[in-house]
C-alpha cells in the first residue's frame, strides 16, 4: 500500500484493499487511511511525521484485548517531487510465532530474549513477567538491560531492531 504523509491512499494491491474492507481496526474513509479509534489516526500521523529515511514499524493494538496487534512497517519514498510512504502489514492474530535464535547474536540473556519476544507478540511487561515466573521488577530490569544492549529507548525501536529475527 502506498499513502501520502497525510494518509491519502495512492495505491493498494488486492490484499491491501481486502484488509481495508474487512479489518475492524483499520479502514478507508474518503480515500484516506482511517482507524477505528480516533486516537489511532493522530498517533499514526505523528509516527509518519517522524519517519526518516530508515524503515520503521508501528504497532496497532487490537481493540478486542486479546493481545494481538497489527504491525505496520513503513518506509518513506519520493514519487517525483512528492513524498509518499509504502506500508506493509502483518497481523499477529492467530499466527504461529516462529523466531530465529537472536539472543546470542545480540548478546541478550535467555530471559531478556524471551521477554522481548513476548512484548513484540503484544504482551504487557506484567503479562510477560507472569509467563516467565518472575516479579514485575525483575522483568523491568530485564527490559532495561535489553534496551541498553540493543541501543534502543522505546518498544517501537526495539521491535524494529529484532523484527528481522521473527520468521513468521
Amino acid at each position: 500500500m502506498i499513502i501520502t504523509p497525510s494518509l491519502h491512499l495512492l495505491w493498494s494491491n488486492e490484499e491491501g484493499r481486502r484488509l481495508l474492507t474487512i479489518d475492524r481496526d483499520l479502514g478507508e474513509v474518503g480515500g484516506r487511511l482511517s482507524f477505528a479509534q480516533r486516537t489511532g489516526v493522530f498517533a499514526f500521523a505523528a509516527f509518519l511525521e517522524n519517519l526518516g529515511d530508515e524503515p520503521r514499524a508501528w504497532v496497532l493494538a487490537r481493540r478486542d484485548g486479546g493481545g494481538d496487534c497489527l504491525i505496520i512497517r513503513a518506509v518513506r519514498i519520493a514519487l517525483g517531487e512528492a513524498q509518499a510512504v509504502i506500508l506493509a502489514f502483518s497481523d499477529t492474530a492467530g499466527s504461529r510465532r516462529l523466531w530465529a535464535d537472536f539472543g546470542p547474536a545480540l548478546d541478550l540473556t535467555s530471559a531478556e530474549t524471551t521477554l522481548l519476544k513476548r512484548l513484540v507478540d503484544g504482551a504487557t511487561v506484567t503479562e510477560a513477567a507472569q509467563d516467565l515466573g518472575v516479579s514485575l521488577e525483575t522483568a523491568r530490569t530485564h527490559v532495561k538491560r535489553a534496551y541498553a544492549k540493543l541501543g534502543v529507548s522505546s518498544r517501537e525501536e526495539m521491535f524494529a531492531k529484532i523484527s528481522p529475527f521473527r520468521l513468521s
